[in-house]
């Protein structure tokens, strides 16, 4: 998982990945992302940014949408 620093979603999203997990076996890594340049380097597409595979399989759902208020961007546990 990829992060800026202070980033009020990663421990939602910590949360998540750990439930999603139900104890199956998994390495998990949060890096925390200091620039635009590593964080382009990296392929982050916001922050947090899960990567499965080297691939963040919810970029197309983040790229051009606007958020209603209330929503905390990131996405439900069905996706």
């Amino acid at each position: 998982m990829l992060a800026v620093p202070g980033c009020p979603n990663t421990p939602l999203v910590q949360r998540r990945i750990t439930a999603a997990l139900a104890g199956r076996p998994a390495v998990v890594e949060l890096v925390e992302v200091a620039d635009e340049a590593e964080a382009v380097r990296r392929g982050m597409t916001g922050s947090p940014t899960v990567l499965l595979g080297g691939v963040d399989p919810f970029a197309s759902r983040r790229r051009g949408r606007s958020r209603p208020p209330g929503h905390d961007g990131l996405p439900d546990r069905t996706a």
